[in-house]
């Protein structure tokens, strides 16, 4: 963003805070986070869209029988390690 190779970025504020700006602490609740980062972007001419209405929840879908007895997926268990499909 700051070389002009992109015009518009999604990225998480928390990221931004922390990786991009330097600072160690987040802060905690979200709409001072993202108006911290906001600000703190000022300077490098980067204004932020409000926060988005999402979670960070990631998730990967497979059809079931694939791959079949391969053992190369690894699937959480109900006591949350993983295990072999």
């Amino acid at each position: 963003m700051l070389k002009g190779d992109a015009s518009v970025s999604p990225e998480y504020t928390g990221t931004g805070w922390i990786n991009c700006l330097g600072n160690e602490q987040p802060i905690k609740h979200k709409r001072a986070h993202w108006q911290a980062v906001n600000e703190a972007d000022q300077p490098n001419h980067l204004t932020l869209l409000p926060p988005a209405p999402v979670n960070n929840t990631s998730a990967v879908a497979i059809r079931k029988g694939w791959p079949s007895g391969s053992g190369s997926v690894n699937s959480p268990t109900s006591n949350g390690s993983t295990s072999l499909i």
